[in-house]
This record gives C-alpha cells, structure tokens and sequence, in this order.
C-alpha cells in the first residue's frame, strides 16, 4: 500500500522551516519580494519551497534568493 498525496504533502510541509526562523516579514526589504525569488511557488495559495504557510508575493525572508519561481531549494 502506497502513500498517499495528502500524506506526502503533509511530510514535507512539517519539514518546511517557519516564517519566524526565516525573518519573513510582510513587505519587501531592499527592493527584494518573494514573488522574484527562486524558492517562490506561485499557486492557490503561493508557497514556498523553504518556509511552510502561505506566503505573500510582496513579503521576504533571509534566505531570498533572485531567479525564476520554484527553480531552487
């Protein structure tokens, strides 16, 4: 018997790190947002490949990166 999608997204969402251990903030810092930002999923929510929740196009992190959507970890 196989996982299921559910199961599986669950996993890897716990094992995503949190807003507050990443310093998101809701607005951008520097001229730099999530929404140009490699690790940014754009979707229904948008997500992100590193920090679990839904995340803003307009916010940023520590951990921003410049390049297309969803083409780093």
């Amino acid at each position: 018997m196989g996982l299921s999608l559910t199961t599986i997204c669950a996993a890897r969402a716990s094992a995503k790190m949190s807003k507050q251990a990443a310093d998101y903030q809701d607005q951008p810092h520097d001229g730099e947002v999530c929404s140009a930002c490699c690790m940014f999923v754009p979707g229904n929510p948008d997500q992100c490949t590193m920090i679990g929740g839904v995340i803003s196009p307009h916010a940023w992190c520590k951990f921003w990166q410049a390049g297309p959507n969803d083409t780093c970890s």
